[in-house]
């Protein structure tokens, strides 16, 4: 991460759901948040149609070292963890984004509105979510969901959001 110094990581194998092969887990240490980081590269960059699978390649920016990084693993495929990675999200607690000087999301949303309105709640920015092509399916999606909702009781979060960016201003296209 860009910020390693700001970076909690989480215990060693702290599973916060399974469904058959697939587990959920938060990064804890930075070589599984720099593999997170190489997935959404790879994934993003290839939303855009582009192929370029170099390992070196990482979507990362200022954030990544304030949050925590939910990992999806396949752990019946035979591999290094780094290539098992296959889906992640992007966690900013309210605590770690007033380090972090805000939220990503405040790049199009006035999110400071609506924290100040609501003092009394805890809120978690969610960004950065992708899957690799060959896993998307509705099984992914609510391991992903089952790991946020672990991570959201163990944390009292109270409100969720976040923003997310599609290719293109057709809309059946994501249809």
């Amino acid at each position: 991460s860009q910020n390693p110094g700001m970076q909690a990581y989480a215990e060693p194998a702290a599973q916060l759901g399974q469904i058959g092969q697939l587990s959920v887990r938060l990064a804890s240490n930075a070589a599984e948040v720099r593999a997170a980081q190489r997935l959404r590269h790879r994934v993003f960059f290839e939303a855009s149609g582009h192929h370029d699978h170099s390992a070196g390649l990482l979507d990362a920016d200022r954030f990544d070292g304030y949050c925590e990084h939910l990992l999806v693993i396949d752990e019946a495929r035979d591999a290094p963890l780094s290539e098992r990675i296959v889906g992640t999200y992007r966690l900013l607690r309210e605590e770690r984004a007033g380090a972090a000087r805000g939220y990503y999301s405040e790049q199009a949303y006035d999110v400071q509105a609506l924290v100040s309105r609501h003092p009394d709640r805890r809120f978690l920015e969610l960004g950065r979510s992708c899957v690799l092509p060959e896993y998307r399916s509705k099984r992914i999606v609510e391991l992903l969901w089952q790991g946020i909702w672990a991570y959201c009781n163990a944390h009292s979060i109270d409100v969720m959001f976040g923003c997310a960016s599609f290719a293109g201003a057709v809309p059946a296209a994501h249809a």
